[in-house]
């Protein structure tokens, strides 16, 4: 059997020796049946779903009836488009008007995502909906800003609140202040639909009273008169405690919340037992801590008011938005799927023409949609009335036929956007009695298969119920790589670590990475199936996939070291760059002069390249950070003086200039591109800077602002606020390494793909304001070690059990783009719990050649393989040179 080419639909898919091909048949030509498909990665589902669609075609069902719904803009247009191309193809052979007519129709065709499809509903119903006609949806970009300035007319509302006079007397004393809000609020505004099923009304402050409980503190106080030893440590620090509380008594009440924050006890095990007799030492501890949990209690009750209070008011906030929103018709992407919902559950004569209008529902990558597509899916595939029912009942009693769910619960990766593996679960025990599932893969090569199976059938094992999905093997469909000789399909690199700190093992990661890729380009023992056949490889084959920014630096350093170039291809990691990080840190100290951090981040980048020394110098001199400030005489030819001068034309030119206008003069006037050419790959610094450019020019067409706005903007395109980030589309001429996040990988493959950043140990690491809610929709909120509520423990432990499944699957993606060759790191701490432990403790019983590269220093590799090959620092300059030699011939 050949190899089986890579053109997104295998040819022999529906062959005889398939493992699945009863499933497939199922999906292709059982059309009057509920199907919940689960579709291994590489499976080729979406034929599978062209297939049926084309089917249906066939059968009578109208392509303006079928309603097929997927994840993102760039999957809804490729299954789009190759319908089109099906229908259109498989018409002209059949000579079928029927087919051609549907493929005409393809365009506007109910082919998109889930948003993209409330949004049709909605626009047939506004007035129903209530909404105006023409609402329009706000791009999630233009949302969050407008969402900023909400919030601080908001928090300007409440400071000038008199009423709120005493709350705010209390949260500052608290260290609870609405400063600490916007992130809670923001996660509210997500989820305003869960706020809807609670009551959130702001608690009566109660009065503060401490004299009970400091006339406690004063009897356990007073237990030091019972020891006859004055220099005793604990009765010591007893009668320094009853000082104390004289202080506080004399206080205010608000005064005395703050005494009783920084209340000093006694050491827990000061005292010696032979100075103590009735009570004893231990008696005497033992009544502190009680003592201790009181005043815990008591600060703990008042702060719990406190910020249950400003829970309630955020929460009016939230709502006050979304009615807003709904009354001037410009809605958010989470709008959309509530008001949808909502339209479909409370008005049955819409709902019923609905349900006529869209025969038939295909719901893909079901796994990583909002809970609220199935509950959407379900009001439109019954046909009876809803009523009270939950659509979990109404989902036992659908129409057979009307409804196809296809997903991989292996590849659910999108939990902060609501994907949730319970509804998963709870959907395909609802729909069906067995899932219909396709196994063979048609991507990788039989070794990388082999592998992956290996390596998250132990992972991901039998699953957790409503957790974690049991492992379904893959089966390959590829011919294994055969030509000369034969290098391994799998590679692992590094191992344990027990005195590496994260930063430092990125490195050795990183180095690790560079000296494979130097080793595979140009090596006749490693090939890549492209084109139809086996072919050397080349740097563009090569894919490092990493699942957070964090990797980045490390490798942009490493590949730096061995001049190998490399491109970002998810927006984000563009943002990353040292590139566009430095530009950015000058637009900043443009819109900010008071802003010292930024002013000094940009004197240091490459900008102005002004040295610590200098600096130095400059402050001590007297000078300050604001670049509008007067000059020092002493220091009017420092170099710092001449950049302030620089700073301020660009300060003054911000009111004049468009942002992308004022990048370009920053890039210009500082010489960027002349200085890249220093660099090995100045093309890829060039692109750099025009993507920044050209990201500022969409700013300015689409969102209008000015800079302080563009900043902002360029903030939120670089962090996890905005939606789904789908990766830049590469340069077919430009022969470099990609580099994308996981989340950027979703849906791609690659002849060669990197695993980094399997250090990561695998648990929680929210470190700001964490929103958690619960199952009635109750919001448990944490702003800090001692501001949290009440429930806020006990969920967190079950969401730190869920991201650490979660991540185990974001590996099972990353890994899965492999077509060829699979490269995973293995580096982490001996001792952590990691992808990277995982993968190491994994090779034990798993028969696949890997090799192992370890740093030595600064000047030296060491390759070791199973047959202890030593390849010495000189040999590996040596590949380098004729790797470099080589792409100078390209």
């Amino acid at each position: 059997m050949s190899p089986v080419p890579h053109d997104g639909r295998p040819a022999d898919a529906r062959g005889p020796e398939l493992v699945d091909a009863a499933a497939r048949a199922t999906v292709t030509t059982d059309l009057d049946r509920t199907l919940f498909v689960e579709a291994g990665a590489g499976s080729g589902k979406t034929s599978s779903l062209v297939d049926r669609i084309v089917s249906l075609v066939r059968d009578g069902v109208r392509i303006d009836s079928i309603a097929a719904i997927t994840f993102t803009e760039a999957a809804a247009s490729e299954l789009r488009h190759r319908v089109r191309d099906t229908l259109r193809a498989e018409g002209e052979r059949e000579r079928n008007e029927l087919l051609l007519e549907a493929a005409s129709g393809t365009e506007t065709a109910p082919i998109s995502t889930l948003h993209g499809f409330a949004r049709r509903l909605l626009q047939q119903y506004p007035v129903e909906a209530g909404l105006p006609p023409g609402f329009e949806v706000v791009d999630e970009i233009s949302s969050i800003l407008e969402f900023d300035e909400a919030w601080r007319i908001f928090v300007g509302r409440i400071g000038d609140d008199l009423e709120l006079l005493d709350l705010q007397s209390r949260a500052s004393v608290l260290r609870l202040q609405l400063r600490h809000f916007p992130e809670v609020a923001r996660r509210f505004d997500d989820n305003w639909d869960l706020l809807e099923t609670v009551e959130l009304s702001p608690p009566s402050l109660s009065s503060i009273d401490f004299d009970p409980l400091l006339a406690h503190l004063s009897d356990v106080a007073a237990l030091a008169d019972n020891c006859p030893f004055a220099d005793d440590r604990l009765a010591m620090a007893l009668r320094a405690m009853d000082d104390q509380l004289d202080s506080i008594r004399q206080s205010d009440p608000l005064n005395q919340i703050k005494r009783l924050q920084h209340f000093t006890w006694p050491k827990r095990n000061v005292g010696k037992k032979g100075n103590w007799t009735e009570p004893s030492v231990d008696s005497v501890r033992a009544e502190l801590e009680g003592a201790r949990t009181m005043v815990s209690e008591a600060l703990g009750r008042l702060s719990d008011e406190v910020l249950k209070h400003y829970l309630a008011l955020v929460a009016a906030f939230v709502a006050e938005r979304v009615a807003v929103r709904q009354a001037r018709g410009e809605l958010s992407f989470h709008d959309l799927l509530v008001l949808a919902r909502r339209l479909l559950r409370s008005n049955e004569e819409v709902r019923f023409r609905l349900h006529q209008q869209y025969a038939r529902l295909l719901l893909d990558e079901f796994q990583d949609t909002d809970p609220i597509q199935i509950e959407l899916a379900v009001l439109l595939a019954s046909g009876e009335p809803v009523g009270d029912e939950p659509w979990e009942v109404l989902a036992e009693r659908l129409p057979p036929g009307r409804l196809v769910v296809v997903g991989d619960p292996k590849q659910s990766i999108y939990r902060f956007r609501r994907a949730d593996m319970a509804v998963y679960s709870k959907s395909e025990k609802r729909l069906v009695s067995e899932p219909t599932k396709l196994t063979t893969n048609f991507r990788s090569v039989p070794d990388v298969v082999g592998f992956v199976n290996h390596l998250f059938g132990t992972a991901i094992g039998e699953g957790v119920d409503e957790a974690q999905p049991a492992y379904t093997p893959l089966t390959p469909n590829r011919e294994a790589y055969d030509g000369p000789g034969g290098a391994p399909a799998v590679v692992v690199l590094g191992g344990p670590h027990d005195d590496k700190q994260a930063g430092e093992m990125r490195q050795l990661e990183a180095a690790d990475i560079a000296a494979f890729i130097c080793r595979a380009v140009g090596d006749d023992e490693r090939r890549v199936f492209r084109d139809g056949q086996w072919r050397p490889v080349r740097l563009q084959d090569i894919a490092v996939l990493i699942p957070s920014r964090l990797s980045l630096p490390a490798l942009e350093s490493a590949f730096g070291a061995v001049g190998l170039p490399f491109r970002p291809e998810t927006s984000s990691l563009v943002y990353a760059t040292e590139e566009v990080k430095e530009v950015l840190a000058g637009v900043r100290a443009a819109v900010d002069p008071a802003n010292s951090v930024d002013v000094v981040g940009a004197l240091r980048s490459s900008l102005f390249a002004i040295g610590d020394d200098l600096l130095l110098s400059w402050k001590l001199g007297e000078g300050t950070w604001d670049y509008r400030a007067t000059v020092p005489s002493g220091l009017v030819d420092h170099p710092v003086a001449a950049a302030f001068a620089e700073l301020q034309t660009w300060h003054d030119l911000r009111w004049w200039m468009e942002p992308s206008s004022l990048i370009e003069h920053i890039v210009r006037t500082r010489r960027l591109r002349e200085q890249a050419l220093a660099s090995s790959r100045p093309r890829d610094r060039w692109r750099r800077y025009r993507f920044l450019s050209d990201q500022a020019r969409e700013f300015s067409a689409v969102q209008g602002g000015d800079l302080h706005d563009f900043v902002r903007w360029a903030e939120i395109q670089a962090s996890d606020l905005a939606r789904v980030t789908e990766p830049i589309p590469s340069e077919p001429d430009d022969d470099a390494v990609r580099i994308l996040t996981v989340h950027g990988s979703k849906g791609l493959e690659f002849p060669i793909t990197v695993l980094a950043g399997a250090s990561t140990a695998e648990q929680s690491r929210n470190t700001g304001p964490t929103v958690l809610f619960s199952d009635s929709g109750e919001p448990e909120v944490k702003l800090g070690k001692d501001r949290v509520t009440a429930g806020f423990d006990v969920h967190a432990s079950v969401e730190e059990v869920l991201d650490r499944h979660e991540r185990i699957r974001l590996h099972y993606v990353a890994a899965t783009r492999a077509r060829d060759v699979l490269v995973v790191s293995a580096h982490h701490k001996a001792r952590s719990t990691s992808m990277g432990r995982r993968t190491h403790d994994a090779l034990e019983n798993c028969p696949v050649e890997w090799e192992r590269f370890e740093i030595r220093g600064d000047e030296s590799y060491e390759v070791l393989p199973p047959t202890q090959l030593r390849l010495e620092s000189s040999d590996y300059e040596g590949e380098v040179r004729r790797w470099t030699e080589q792409q100078e011939k390209v």
